[in-house]
């Protein structure tokens, strides 16, 4: 699913202006749960062991350090938009025949929302 830029918080914005949308929301899913401030490490700072470079890439870490570096980032929580994406990704998986017990793995769901995300899928596409 191409996620929209205009769709994002405005923090995110200004993130995926520097290293896309794509990788902004890469950094939002790892970072879920784990606290949502990030210490940007400037460019000649950033080592390979740093989060950034783990969840990133060094390239787009090193681009996203040359902007930000020196500041902490409150990353905003884009749940409505973590939670289309899964959503689709629930859509594409029951299209490819998979089972509901194994997108629920895969997605760390319970099967009863997995059927329930793709139950109202198919009532709003009928």
């Amino acid at each position: 699913m191409q996620l929209q830029h205009a769709n994002l918080p405005e923090t995110a914005q200004q993130i995926a202006d520097v290293i896309g949308v794509e990788n902004t929301m890469e950094l939002v899913r790892a970072k879920q749960g784990k606290g949502q401030f990030l210490y940007v490490p400037t460019s000649k700072r950033l080592r390979p062991s740093h989060v950034l470079v783990q969840i990133l890439g060094a390239e787009v870490a090193r681009e996203l350090a040359e902007e930000f570096g020196g500041i902490q980032i409150k990353l905003p929580k884009c749940r409505s938009l973590l939670n289309e994406d899964r959503n689709q990704k629930i859509i594409q998986m029951r299209q490819q025949s998979m089972k509901y017990h194994d997108i629920a793995v895969e997605l760390c769901m319970s099967v009863s929302s997995v059927k329930m995300t793709y139950s109202r899928w198919i009532k709003s596409h009928n």
